[in-house]
Formats: C-alpha cells, sequence, structure tokens
C-alpha cells in the first residue's frame, strides 16, 4: 500500500476476541481518514504503518462500527463480520434479561407442519389414477401421528371453481382428510392472489389471481368466504378453521392484515428463512414476523419446497436441503423450531415424496414437541406484545403470556422456583436456560446465579395443562398429541407419583424419566415431606 507521499507501507487489523469474524473476517478499508475517539475501547483497530486508526470501539455513550467491521456483501450475500450479539449487547450495555421464547417449550424445540393448499388436483406421476391429496393422506398423514395443519384453495375443489369435472372427487379427497384426527384444516384462500401488493380499494384484476368465472373480487370473500366452505362443506362436525396461509408473495398489506386482527383470524405465511450449509449466513434467517402499522403478519419458521427445488424445476429431492436448516436455526444458537412447511404437489413427484419423508423422520426423531399450527401463530403474537418488568436486584414479572410460555435467559442464571410464581422447571441447553411457565398469563421470575437444590420439571414432549405448588406438594396435568414422555428433577427426601403408571420409567442421579408408549394425558404428583 502507498501512502499519500509516495512511500510503501504496511496495513493490518488487529481486533478483540467474539467481536469480528463472526462470517467472516474483516477487511481493510481503503479510507485514508483516522478516527482516534476519546475514552473508547478499541474493537478493532487499523495501522497503517506508524498510524492508526479505530474502525469499532465501545464507548462512555454506547459504540460504533466503521465500515470494514459490520457487514460484507460477495455475490449478493449478505455476511456478519461483527458478532452481532456480542457487539449490539456490549455497545449498548444491554443487561441479561428473560426473553420471550417461541421456539421451546417445556425444554422441548417446537415442531409444526403446514401445507400449501395447491395442486392438491395434481396426479401422481407412478399412477394417474391417484391425486396429489390422496397420496399425502395415504403416505404422510397416516403414518406420522403428529399435528398437521393442511390447507386448500377453494377455487381448486369447489364445483364453482377451476375443475368441476373432477370437484366431487377432489372435495371427498378433502373431506377424508380432515376426518383425520392428527389434522386441523386452514384455507389458502379462494383464489389464491399472486401479488398482494396489488390490491387497490378491495380490487385485484384476475391476471393476479385465479381466474374464476363470474367472480367480483374481494377480501372478504377470500379469507372468510373460503373460511365459511371449508368449515361448512369440508370439515367434519365438531372440526372448523379460522386460519389462513397467505399466497403467492405472502405480503398481505395493512390493510388486509387490519381485516384479519378485526375479524379474529388467524395467518401465517411469508419469510425467507433459506440458510443452509451452502449460504450459512445469519441475514438467511428472517424475523418472527413483520410489523404493518398496527398489526403483525406471522412469518413462517422455514421455508417450503419450492425455495429448495429451484421454483419446481428440479432437483425434485431438494426439500431434504431444510433439515439443514432445521441444524443450523438450533446451533450455536436456537433461533428457529422446526417447521414442515411444503405445497400439496409434493406428492405428485417420486423424488420429491420422498424428500418428505426423509424430513418427517428426521424431524420426529428429534427433541420435539409437536403442536398444531394454530397453536403457533399466537406464541408469536404474544411475543410482541408481553410486558416485563424488574422488581428487584434480580426478580421479574412478566405479563401478557397467554400462549407464549417459555422464557430464555442467560445460561450464567438459574431459577429460584420456590420465590417464583408460575414457574414449574428449567433446562440448560447450549448457552441458554429455558424457563417453563404454567398456563396463567402473569409470572414472577425469581433469578439467581447458583445452584439449588429444588424440585423442577426438565422437559416434556407435550403441553403443561396446569400446575400448582405449595410448602409440600405440586401437581402438573400434561396433555400432549404424541405419547407422553417427562423429566423431572427430583429433590432427596421427595417422591413422584404419576397417574397412569408410566411404561418405563427410570432414575438417573436426581432425574426421573417417564415414558408412555401410548398415553397422552397424564397427572403428576410431587410430594415432599
Amino acid at each position: 500500500n502507498i501512502d499519500d507521499a509516495g512511500i510503501k507501507v504496511k496495513k493490518s487489523i488487529e481486533c478483540l476476541d467474539g467481536f469480528v469474524g463472526f462470517e467472516i473476517h474483516p477487511y481493510i478499508s481503503s479510507s485514508s481518514e483516522l478516527f482516534l475517539p476519546k475514552n473508547a475501547q478499541a474493537i478493532c483497530t487499523l495501522k497503517i504503518g506508524n498510524k492508526k486508526s479505530i474502525l469499532g470501539a465501545i464507548t462512555p455513550w454506547g459504540g460504533y462500527a466503521f465500515e470494514g467491521m459490520i457487514m460484507m456483501n460477495i455475490n449478493e450475500q449478505d455476511m456478519w463480520i461483527a458478532n452481532p450479539f456480542k457487539l449490539i449487547r456490549e455497545t449498548l450495555k444491554l443487561p441479561h434479561i428473560p426473553i420471550p421464547d417461541v421456539t421451546t417449550e417445556n425444554g422441548k424445540r417446537l415442531l409444526f407442519v403446514h401445507i400449501d393448499g395447491d395442486g392438491i388436483m395434481n396426479r401422481a406421476q407412478w399412477d394417474a389414477e391417484k391425486f396429489s391429496g390422496e397420496v399425502l393422506k395415504d403416505e404422510i398423514f397416516t403414518k406420522y401421528q403428529i399435528p398437521i395443519s393442511f390447507s386448500i384453495i377453494e377455487a381448486e375443489t369447489a364445483p364453482h371453481g377451476l375443475y368441476p369435472k373432477i370437484n366431487k372427487e377432489l372435495e371427498t379427497i378433502a373431506q377424508e382428510i380432515y376426518k383425520l384426527p392428527n389434522i386441523e384444516p386452514a384455507t389458502h384462500t379462494f383464489t389464491h392472489p399472486f401479488f398482494w401488493k396489488n390490491i387497490v380499494d378491495d380490487t385485484l384484476n384476475p391476471e393476479f389471481r385465479l381466474e374464476v368465472t363470474d367472480y367480483n373480487f374481494s377480501i372478504n370473500r377470500e379469507i372468510n368466504g373460503s373460511l365459511d366452505y371449508i368449515n361448512t362443506k369440508l370439515t367434519p362436525q365438531g372440526k372448523s378453521t379460522v386460519m389462513t396461509f397467505w399466497s403467492g408473495d405472502c405480503l398481505p398489506q395493512k390493510e388486509v392484515l387490519e381485516y384479519m386482527y378485526k375479524n379474529n383470524f388467524l395467518q401465517i405465511n411469508g419469510g425467507d428463512t433459506t440458510i443452509t450449509n451452502s449460504t450459512p449466513w445469519l441475514s438467511y434467517v428472517a424475523p418472527l414476523g413483520l410489523k404493518r402499522g398496527d398489526y403483525y403478519q406471522i412469518l413462517t419458521g422455514a421455508q417450503n419446497e419450492n425455495v429448495y427445488t429451484n421454483d419446481w424445476l428440479g432437483p425434485f429431492w431438494g426439500f431434504k436441503r431444510v433439515i439443514q436448516t432445521f441444524k443450523l436455526t438450533d446451533t450455536p444458537r436456537r433461533l428457529k423450531p422446526i417447521n414442515i412447511y411444503f405445497h400439496i404437489y409434493s406428492a405428485s413427484k417420486r423424488a420429491s415424496l420422498n424428500a418428505l419423508h426423509k424430513v418427517f423422520k428426521w424431524s420426529i426423531a428429534q427433541d420435539v414437541m409437536p403442536i398444531y399450527t394454530s397453536e403457533y401463530i399466537p406464541k408469536v403474537m404474544d411475543f410482541y406484545e408481553i410486558a416485563l418488568a424488574k422488581d428487584s436486584k434480580e426478580r421479574w414479572l412478566v405479563s401478557g403470556t397467554e400462549s407464549l410460555h417459555t422464557l430464555r435467559i442467560s445460561e450464567k442464571y438459574s431459577v429460584d422456583i420456590n420465590k417464583s410464581t408460575g414457574v414449574a422447571g428449567m433446562k440448560k441447553y447450549k448457552t441458554s436456560r429455558y424457563i417453563h411457565l404454567d398456563s396463567n398469563s402473569t409470572h414472577i421470575i425469581a433469578l439467581n446465579k447458583g445452584s439449588l437444590e429444588q424440585n423442577y420439571l426438565v422437559d416434556a414432549n407435550s403441553k403443561l395443562l396446569s400446575y400448582s405448588k405449595d410448602s409440600n406438594q405440586t401437581t402438573l396435568h400434561f396433555v400432549g398429541e404424541v405419547p407422553i414422555e417427562i423429566r423431572y428433577h427430583l429433590q432427596k427426601g421427595c417422591q413422584l407419583e404419576a397417574t397412569p403408571k408410566a411404561t418405563h420409567r427410570s432414575s438417573d442421579k436426581n432425574i426421573i424419566e417417564l415414558q408412555y408408549e401410548e398415553v397422552k394425558d397424564v397427572n403428576v404428583t410431587v410430594s415432599c415431606h
């Protein structure tokens, strides 16, 4: 490098450990300006001969980072140079606080499945007599006994839709699917709008949606009308839905979200969480939701098979790579639940169907709690509304946990169960400790930095329906979607009884483990004298 006087000089960067090199190493800025702040702890120092410039620092007023140590774009891929988790915490001097968490419940990573309705009329390539929906029912829905949320596009199945000659067959398939006990219904709208941003004055031109004869577009008809069609024509008595999976570009605008909120409709889709081994960058992880005005659009936990198959051009086995996404959003820190998300047409090709089998088998083999999509959406809505207040040195009041039942804190902290209210247990995972809350909407969390000898729930793959505790006895009622598994840390001198009795019961040090082969409803009583 040549300086202003034409003399060759050496350039180098020295940085504090842990602050940079998060996804890519810093680079030497071409700027000739030097910056030397007073009373600052340098994070990265650029040395140019015998001169130096501080590219980033922690200061009394916060901190800063210049070009060369924040992010880098290579081939349209954004990579973090700085460690955003450490940089933001240290510069803004943020304290460790309990954080609402939608990825985990009762110490288990959440798992949910949702399916966009596209392609129920597609034929299986190896059997022209079978529709995609039939294949899904026979090969996926009945094989994997976990909660699955299945949507249809009304224009694809209804007699007034696009396929009147086969609509009876398609409606029958949908009806048979919705009769399955592990399937919950949802709508993928009436005419599958391709571009929600093109809706103007409650009107969308036919070129931007499926073109149905004699139909005047309206949001109410797309959402409420299709929900009514599903609830009256397709679902069995006692099963209904208020849930929409966004279609097309998945970009509903403020007016559409306002309509959803006013009608108490649930909604999800959108977001581009596509982090994989070939693009393992944090910028490929979408947020939990997107705010438009006063309303939140709830985003998916991972993208669907369309992305992993290059817009359904191939390779059709590509959805197997979503397992990479699931792993990378769990390690080195858990950022997302496992969300298996695909279209009905994935059952039309053998390669894509085999990919589904691989994804399902891998997912249910993990340490998970399976839930319905309709249970995940309210957790994210809670996330944006929960209130936290600190009422003493390490005592927190948490309010608004209607559906979200987990808080996350640094592993440096533990929880004093006896001084807390509505806390059933905790579990350390990676560098975090997950705190298990009961079903009440208000909790008191007493943190401490030492380990205590106490009774607490370590983990369970089922919902904690009720929880009560006094000085001598604790009772817990679990209800799950799969056979129940529970681990409980039992203090010396205490006993644990479960009703019904577990198929398998074992103990390792202070941990009691209960496993059931079929039971999905269990009461646990812990007594101490």
